[in-house]
């Protein structure tokens, strides 16, 4: 059998001049010299696949360059075929070395390009172009150089419409990159501050206010004057009215107090209804609370109603009774006709 092919040639070792001594000392002092870099070296290749099947593309990375027939690694013949070898790890590849078959068939290499990429079968962007050759038909080696090229996948392809892939070994000459070192640890967080409390609620604005102690008769109107001299609240605005009072007689259906008109969802006013209810009615728009007892007892009874912009509710003697969600409030309320 003939003689295996001697290795490729070793690269030139790069040449770096002598520091020369500075005669001057208002010189400014050289540059540093760069080290010369790694020393390329053949590749440990994991894997190798044809785009069209995967049957013997191992035989291309076993090593066995004087193969017998059966050792060749041979593709479909398809449009495009590419042989792809995975590197063990990413690496800076210097160059690639093609062996065609030594016994036959070594004008099926023709034209090819070598790519550089990070996945299986990558050619074109964003792949690195190494090599776009055409060879002889000999049995090689053909040597091309990639300048350092950076990739896991070294892809072989042949352009062309009817092309086979049929070599016996390609070999992988660079260097490992080195592991790329972990992400800084980002600083703590810095600690939240404690949330402060919520502040108070603002106090509510007292608009009208009257401390006398007066008898309700039923038919006299007192602090009209004074009512509808007051800021009270007006148009569907949020509202508390409240007021003591005692009483031996049920009252039936007599107002306590109020103002506004008398239109749908135009007043604000409180009545009796019976011994054991206090109606609020924004007219025609009503809320009652009841109570299991009589409030003709002859007994003091604190009796308040408040509307916050969404929920009304009575209050009797500091005990909700009734409460909802209007779906209209007094919209049209005006401070008119105040009347307690």
């Amino acid at each position: 059998p003939p003689s295996p092919p001697s290795p490729p040639p070793s690269p030139p070792t790069p040449y770096f001049p002598p520091q020369v001594p500075r005669s001057d000392p208002q010189m400014p002092p050289p540059p540093p010299m760069l080290p010369p870099p790694p020393p390329a070296t053949a590749l440990s290749r994991t894997e190798a696949r044809f785009s069209t099947n995967n049957l013997g593309a191992s035989h291309c990375i076993d090593n066995e360059i004087l193969n017998a027939r059966g050792d060749t690694c041979h593709s479909h013949r398809t449009k495009d075929p590419w042989l792809s070898i995975k590197l063990k790890d990413e690496a800076a590849v210097q160059a690639v070395e093609i062996h065609n078959r030594q016994d036959c068939c070594q004008d099926r290499l023709g034209h090819y390009q070598i790519w550089l990429g990070s996945s299986s079968g990558e050619h074109g962007e964003p792949a690195h172009l190494c090599a776009n050759e055409t060879a002889p038909a000999t049995a090689g080696p053909f040597l091309v150089q990639c300048g350092g090229l950076v990739g896991q996948f070294v892809t072989l392809l042949l352009p062309g419409t009817s092309r086979i892939i049929n070599l016996a070994e390609v070999l992988v000459y660079g260097s490992l990159l080195p592991p790329s070192l972990p992400p800084p640890l980002s600083p703590p967080p810095p600690a939240t501050p404690p949330s402060l409390p919520p502040a108070p609620p603002a106090p509510p604005t007292l608009v009208f206010q009257q401390d006398s102690l007066v008898t309700l008769t039923g038919s006299d109107c007192l602090y009209d004057t004074e009512g509808e001299a007051a800021a009270l609240p007006v148009a569907g605005a949020a509202y508390s009215v409240e007021f003591w009072m005692k009483t031996n007689d049920c009252i039936q259906n007599m107002g306590l107090l109020g103002y506004g008109t008398g239109d749908y969802s135009a007043s604000l006013a409180m009545r009796f209804s019976g011994c054991d209810a206090i109606v609020t009615y924004w007219w025609d728009n009503d809320l009652t609370a009841t109570v299991p007892q009589s409030l003709a007892d002859g007994k003091w009874h604190h009796i308040s109603n408040t509307y916050d912009g969404t929920t009304q509710t009575t209050y009797i003697d500091f005990e909700p009774i009734s409460s909802r969600r209007p779906v209209q409030g007094p919209l049209h309320l005006t401070n008119t006709n105040f009347c307690v």
